[in-house]
């Protein structure tokens, strides 16, 4: 997992490959390439006062990917991360 802090915010971006489509539901926007067929899962959470404010699932095919040192970054208030 990977923390990052911006302003007020914690910004999470978790690998969740394994746990699969089933847990979408729980996010409030899902965002996938093909829902068939992927390769990688990733959460990212805000929280604002240890109280989460924002999540989404992102989802992508081609090469699984896990989430590592680099594979996020945060330059001002955008977040880029590789799935």
């Amino acid at each position: 997992m990977l923390t990052f802090k911006y302003k007020d915010y914690t910004i999470t971006v978790t690998d969740v490959t394994a746990l699969g489509l089933e847990t979408a539901l729980t996010y409030d926007a899902v965002y996938i390439e093909d829902k068939e067929y992927y390769t990688s899962l990733q959460a990212v959470n805000v929280y604002c006062n240890d109280l989460l404010v924002n999540s989404v699932m992102i989802g992508a095919s081609g090469g699984g990917t896990g989430v590592y040192e680099h594979t996020a970054l945060l330059a001002d208030n955008h977040l880029v991360t590789c799935c």
